[in-house]
């Protein structure tokens, strides 16, 4: 199928820059058990000033609890310190050196840091270096 440039356009942004947008989507998608369709959603965020259309995200907790239905809450931590109690998935933030600076990659964890998604699955992590999380939980 050959898409209008401005729906590859923002296919290609997403698959570029929208790893944790990926992420938090993926977490929706095995909460709700669908699939949800990555422009919708990057659409949803930048109408509701959740994601910047740079794919940077300004509020995933948000996001995801418009995608899930129940809100979540966000804790930011720094590795290797343990997820909190309570936590069933987290977005795990890798970092690499480069000579031009440092990459950031997002994969899925679940609660025991196992990745269970990669929004890019050819990517080799062996190199990269877990260097925060984001841990979401269901709001009570």
């Amino acid at each position: 199928m050959i898409l209008p440039n401005h729906e590859q356009s923002t296919l290609q942004e997403i698959g570029r820059e929208g790893c944790y947008l990926l992420v938090v989507k993926r977490i929706a998608e095995l909460e709700r058990g669908e699939i949800f369709n990555a422009e919708r959603v990057y659409a949803s965020g930048l109408l509701n000033n959740w994601v910047r259309s740079d794919c940077l995200m300004l509020d995933s907790a948000a996001l995801l609890g418009y995608l899930t239905g129940y809100p979540w809450e966000k804790i930011y931590g720094v590795e290797p310190n343990p997820l909190p109690l309570g936590c069933k998935y987290a977005a795990a933030e890798y970092d690499k050196k480069t000579p031009s600076g440092v990459l950031t990659h997002f994969v899925l964890w679940d609660h025991d840091k196992n990745m269970i998604y990669n929004p890019l699955v050819s990517m080799d992590l062996s190199v990269w270096k877990p260097v925060s999380f984001r841990a979401f939980m269901e709001k009570i």
